[in-house]
């Protein structure tokens, strides 16, 4: 089980210790869990008093932590950002998607009236 070559490249890795070809590097296998999940289901059947040890879990869960029910039933939301803006930005833009508007024809100019000033229209 030494190094061996493969088309003049050393295999096993740079240090040629690494996995050969056909080589596994688990030389027991899969860990035997198939059991540990079959123990687990027994144990949340299992009756406590009146309720199952399930019934026991899931109202722990509801206390202290409802959120992991929730992404349990429907998934974990993602998470977005939100820009939220100041009104003298909101002021700004919608000031200048009027002006592009005016100066495109689509919305006509107010009337000017000689009697305010223009400070004192918005």
């Amino acid at each position: 089980m030494g190094v061996e070559n493969n088309n003049g490249e050393t295999t096993g890795g740079c240090t040629g210790k690494g996995f050969l070809p056909g080589q596994t590097g688990n030389r027991f296998g899969r860990p035997k869990t198939a059991h540990f999940a079959e123990e687990v289901r027994d144990y949340l059947n299992r009756k406590d008093g009146d309720k199952t040890n399930l019934e026991t879990v899931l109202e722990n869960l509801k206390k202290r932590r409802p959120e992991i029910l929730l992404y349990f039933a429907f998934g974990k939301p993602i998470e977005t950002q939100v820009q939220v803006k100041s009104a003298e930005e909101e002021t700004e833009e919608i000031a200048l998607a009027i002006a592009r508007l005016w100066a495109q024809g689509k919305v006509p100019r107010p009337p000017e009236d000689k009697s305010e000033s223009k400070d004192d229209w918005h």
